[in-house]
């Protein structure tokens, strides 16, 4: 059986083209934004998810 490999870059040109999905990530951009925020604080204070 083979398997199918695909760069993110094409899968995220594909997913692109799907009806609302650019939609869906724009009314979660802030949420996105706000995650990544705390989860950078966290590895530069050198503590784990259960901290």
């Amino acid at each position: 059986m083979a398997v199918n490999h695909l760069k993110w870059e094409d899968f995220e040109k594909e997913l692109l083209q799907k009806p609302g999905f650019k939609e869906a990530v724009k009314e979660i951009e802030l949420e996105y934004q706000v995650a990544r925020a705390l989860i950078k604080a966290r590895i530069e204070k050198g503590l784990t998810q259960t901290q």
